[in-house]
């Protein structure tokens, strides 16, 4: 076979539907040509990046957020190159799209939903990579934020995968959304002997020795309420440890013990009085 046989059967339709004529060359570039235009994307993307790297009033995460936008706008821009390249019409691209778009439209929905998501945090940057969160019963600190899904570090230092949507959608907590800083409530119960205004200063002191609480905000000592068994306070103090503040609270505890032992302050274990108005003959007998 010639290559000029070659080139013409290469190039003769095998199948015609409604005025759309599929060839081997039609196949050929429907798979190189979005080949080609998602590695032009890329490519795109990183020279955004790397000229968005050169402005030091932008981080990181407002860099990926412009040039991941910028990829998906030229990746859509160029696959719609490639439908006008193959000679798609909107009538053909109906024909052969409507049965496939009606059997799996449904399950797109959520795909979808979690795309425009990832857009609007993206744009809007409510949640951007080195924010800490808190997302239902977990919190972390996000190390991506996908088009689809966010993946953050917990506490426990476990990855977690959570949609997009299911962040915007459902209420969640960005501790770092202004500023890198934390307030943290650290509650304590003295027993009703104790001198309160001694406790209290016990209390402001153990802020003091606690390098990770700051001192501005001024951390605050407050009288809550007579409980059961305890005069309850709690210490509301400000840190910067916003995603371990647990290690905050144990070295505050750590400190307050021995400035309670110091100064004889008792924390009473859990009690109850019971007051008897009149005790039966036959016990007294008995």
């Amino acid at each position: 076979m010639s290559w000029t046989e070659f080139l013409e059967y290469f190039n003769k339709p095998f199948l015609e539907m409604a005025g759309f004529q599929l060839s081997l060359a039609l196949i050929a570039k429907a798979v190189l040509l979005p080949i080609f235009v998602i590695w032009i994307s890329r490519v795109i993307r990183n020279l955004v990046n790397k000229t968005l790297s050169k402005l030091s009033y932008l981080d990181q995460g407002s860099r990926n957020a412009i040039s991941t936008v910028v990829y998906y706008v030229v990746l859509g821009l160029g696959l719609g190159w490639v439908l006008t390249t193959l000679g798609l019409n909107a009538t053909s691209i109906a024909v052969f799209t409507g049965a496939l778009g009606l059997g799996i439209g449904l399950g797109f929905q959520d795909v979808a939903k979690n795309f425009i998501s990832g857009i609007i945090m993206l744009i809007a940057r409510t949640v951007k990579p080195g924010d800490v969160i808190t997302v239902g019963d977990l919190t972390g600190r996000v190390e991506n934020v996908g088009m689809y899904s966010s993946t953050m570090k917990t506490v426990y230092d476990a990855t977690v995968i959570i949609p997009n949507s299911q962040i915007l959608s459902d209420k969640f907590v960005n501790w770092t959304h202004d500023a890198e800083l934390r307030m943290i409530e650290i509650p304590v119960g003295v027993h009703y002997d104790s001198d309160l205004d001694v406790v209290m200063e016990c209390m402001q002191q153990a802020s003091k020795a606690v390098s990770d609480i700051k001192e501005t905000p001024e951390p605050r000592i407050l009288l809550l309420n007579y409980g059961n068994s305890s005069v309850d306070f709690v210490a509301r103090v400000w840190t910067a440890e916003v995603m371990y503040y647990q290690r905050v609270k144990s070295k505050y505890y750590l400190e307050l013990w021995k400035l309670f032992k110091e100064h004889k302050i008792v924390i009473p274990y859990p009690q109850q009085d019971i007051y008897i108005h009149k005790v039966p003959e036959e016990m007294i007998q008995s």
